[in-house]
């Protein structure tokens, strides 16, 4: 019988980051297969920087990331889960990327995360 994935998953401790993520215009980005659906990565990236005219000025992301085994069904919710647990405690790292379009930033980090 296959596993419950979601048998100790603490929904409340889940929504609670996920609104967190929210406030601080924390974004999320799944990548994954989706005709596969085993593995993947969750990456987690915030603007850092300063404000100016309405809109973060700064040169620079923080970003954390969470992998899904290739042996594991990936699962969005876990991933978020993950990788904003990653971010809140301090486990991201910061990128130079300077760049308006979040689009951009996304298309980057993939590439840059992809193994």
């Amino acid at each position: 019988m296959a596993k419950n994935i979601f048998e100790n998953f603490d929904v409340e401790e889940y929504q609670e980051l996920l609104q967190a993520a929210k406030e601080d215009e924390v974004h999320i980005v799944h990548t994954f297969d989706p005709d596969y659906h085993m593995g993947g990565f969750t990456i987690a990236w915030q603007r850092d920087g300063d404000f100016a005219n309405g809109k973060k000025v700064g040169k620079m992301i923080n970003v954390a990331v969470t992998y899904c085994s290739d042996e594991d069904y990936f699962c969005r919710k876990i991933g978020a889960r993950n990788v904003l647990r990653n971010a809140y405690s301090g486990k991201f790292i910061q990128l130079p990327i300077n760049n308006i379009d979040s689009a951009i930033v996304v298309e980057r980090l993939r590439e840059m995360f992809d193994v």
